[in-house]
């Protein structure tokens, strides 16, 4: 399970952060309100998460967490979105656990909308309408 091909023509703006090996936080300086992201997490033997869509101060932000001992993808939305009456819930899905805890996960980010593709096994889509334009 992949994306769709045509997505590619909508590509532009590419930036590329080399391999790294990160021990507790790693932060880059992408941000925006429609973003392609592909991040491959190699030997994930403890949870991590992926943080988007997050105002300056925390106060909205959409969290995805990826647990391999778990073996769960988890679309937080608990503070997604300041507006009232939007879904909050979690979305769950299930992985399949990999020999070497290796996940490509891949995101499309586009203003309320997100797209995780993990492994091109396990789709998570949802609505999130953060309001704040520093939400990015």
């Amino acid at each position: 399970m992949e994306p769709i091909h045509e997505l590619r023509k909508l590509r532009k703006n590419h930036m590329l952060i080399l391999s790294q090996m990160v021990k507790g936080v790693f932060q880059t300086n992408v941000s925006g309100k429609a973003l392609e992201i592909i991040c491959i997490v190699k030997e994930a033997k403890n949870p991590f998460e992926i943080i988007f869509f997050r105002s300056p101060d925390g106060e909205e932000e959409t969290v995805l967490r990826v647990d391999s001992v778990a073996g769960k993808a988890i679309l937080k939305r608990s503070k997604s979105s300041l507006y009232s009456g939007t879904h909050q819930f979690a979305i769950e899905a299930d992985l399949r656990k990999t020999a070497y805890s290796e996940y490509r996960i891949h995101l499309f980010l586009d203003y309320s909308t997100v797209e995780v593709f993990i492994n091109e096994e396990t789709a998570i889509s949802a609505r999130v309408y953060p309001k704040r334009e520093d939400s990015t």
